[in-house]
């Protein structure tokens, strides 16, 4: 159920505890495939790239 709280924000009453946010992440979200922003291995080129970036910002 959602409410409107004194701040003017809309929020969750029955929020997930943090051990079950903890849970989702783990075993869900960072193991999707479909996530495009994690992966278990990267192709050659994006460690390049992420190499190249890494030097510029020195």
């Amino acid at each position: 159920m959602i409410h409107l709280n004194q701040y003017g924000f809309h929020e969750l009453i029955d929020k997930p505890s943090s051990e079950e946010l903890s849970e989702y992440y783990k075993k869900k979200y960072y193991q999707d495939g479909n996530i495009a922003t994690y992966r278990h291995e990267y192709l050659e080129e994006e460690i390049l790239y992420f190499n190249n970036k890494i030097e510029q910002n020195i």
